[in-house]
């Protein structure tokens, strides 16, 4: 598998991590929904550095502060050198699992 499948897996671990996340947001507000764009920072060894949503999101910040922390939690295959920049957008509807 290469490096895009690669992150692609953990990305896939994370999944029921997210889902708990809207779960969370929907006992809150059942109307819960939208798009996010998590801009991921890993280091050299795979270890995120940061993650951050600079986009515009219709999400609740507590919604989008806790994919974060799932990102965060993550480690992603060693992308070598000075490290890399990765976007996990997340998506979520009243009727939908997640989507990558």
């Amino acid at each position: 598998m290469g490096p895009s499948g690669d992150v692609d897996r953990v990305i896939s671990t994370l999944r029921p991590k997210f889902k708990a996340c809207y779960q969370t947001a929907l006992n809150a507000d059942p109307a819960a929904e939208g798009s996010v764009s998590l801009v991921t920072r890993i280091a050299a060894d795979g270890h995120v550095v940061d993650v951050s949503a600079p986009d515009k999101t219709s999400m609740s910040p507590a919604l989008v502060e806790c994919l974060a922390s799932v990102v965060r939690a993550a480690t992603f295959p060693a992308p070598g050198g000075t490290g890399s920049t990765l976007r996990v957008p997340v998506t979520f509807s009243s009727q939908s699992s997640p989507t990558r």
